[in-house]
């Protein structure tokens, strides 16, 4: 991955940990007020693939990894999203990791047999708690989150 950090003067190459994602979801996500920090959506090999989400907090120059078979993962902070702690990150993520039916063919919607979970978690990946079931999307914008469910 290529980026910049003087305004596409001069350009450095970074590695990533895994391919970028085949799964058509958001594969940067920067956060607001540190800006050194990256999460990256990578992936396996398809068919039969799932997301692997990846954080850094030095432009990628290192990754760790913080989650699998998520479907959406963005820092908890936005301009005026200041109730989260710094280093929060939510996720859509599917509950069961080891399902039988691969991210690929569940296609980012949640089903009563792989719910996806609304979960936040720390840059590290700690702390992990679900905090909604059955979601079908959300969003952080200025001091607010949107979360959209479905019931079964």
């Amino acid at each position: 991955m290529w980026y910049t950090t003087d305004s596409g003067k001069t350009f450095d190459k970074t590695k990533l940990e895994s391919e970028p994602n085949k799964l058509n979801l958001k594969m940067l996500d920067f956060h607001p007020k540190e800006y050194d920090w990256l999460l990256f959506m990578g992936g396996t090999t398809c068919p039969g693939c799932n997301s692997i989400t990846y954080f850094s907090s030095d432009n990628g120059k290192s990754w760790k990894e913080i989650e699998t078979w998520a479907d959406k993962c963005i820092f908890g902070k936005d301009t005026e999203f200041e109730e989260t702690e710094n280093d929060a990150v939510f996720c859509s993520s599917y509950k069961y990791k080891d399902s039988k039916i691969s991210q690929d063919v569940l296609g980012g919607r949640t089903s009563e047999a792989n719910p996806l979970q609304l979960v936040k978690m720390r840059t590290d990946g700690g702390s992990k708690k679900v905090l909604l079931n059955d979601i079908v999307n959300y969003f952080v914008f200025n001091e607010f989150m949107a979360v959209a469910t479905v019931c079964f």
